[in-house]
């Protein structure tokens, strides 16, 4: 049976100077328009472009093709005010390595010492700061030797939470 109602599609668009990578709470997304889908009508989106919210009246069957992830990260917006909430990688294997260090760190065994570090080298930014914060519980000389070099973390993120964690161990080492 064909469906027989429309799909109300609100577009939305983020700065220029969004960058996915870089968790900005302060980012708002703009609502630009409105379109309307019809049953039988093709909605091409974009990666890394469009921006689009459904809102379809009664229960709606819609078919999803997909192509492999275009970007690593995905990133939810709360409705009423266009701020972010949320941002989360695409690619399941690499947020099961972020676990994976968060296991480590629970599990406090310091067999997991050079696995972590080894981490603390992963081209995604937010991997490199779970394995160095997982190391810091198990093995605090090693991981403040790699702090010193994620100072200078090309990801704006992690240079700074370096620089902030490397200062708060000297302030607590000079009270203790």
């Amino acid at each position: 049976m064909p469906l027989q109602h429309q799909l109300d599609v609100e577009i939305y668009a983020l700065p220029d100077t969004w960058d996915s990578s870089i968790y900005d709470p302060t980012i708002v997304l703009q609502k630009t328009g409105e379109k309307i889908v019809h049953p039988g009508e093709i909605l091409e989106v974009v990666p890394m472009g469009d921006i689009f919210r459904f809102s379809p009246e009664c229960p709606t069957a819609l078919l999803k093709l997909v192509s492999k992830s275009a970007d690593a990260f995905e990133w939810s917006f709360d409705l009423k005010t266009g701020l972010p909430w949320q941002s989360i990688a695409t690619d399941l294997m690499v947020s099961q390595i972020a676990d994976a260090c968060e296991g480590a760190k629970s599990l406090g065994d310091v067999e997991f010492t050079n696995a972590l570090l080894d981490a603390t080298y992963h081209n995604a930014h937010f991997i490199r700061w779970a394995a160095i914060q997982a190391l810091a519980t198990l093995n605090q000389e090693v991981a403040l030797l790699r702090l010193a070099e994620l100072t200078k973390d090309p990801h704006p993120h992690i240079a700074s939470a370096a620089r902030k964690s490397i200062e708060a161990n000297l302030m607590v080492g000079e009270r203790g």
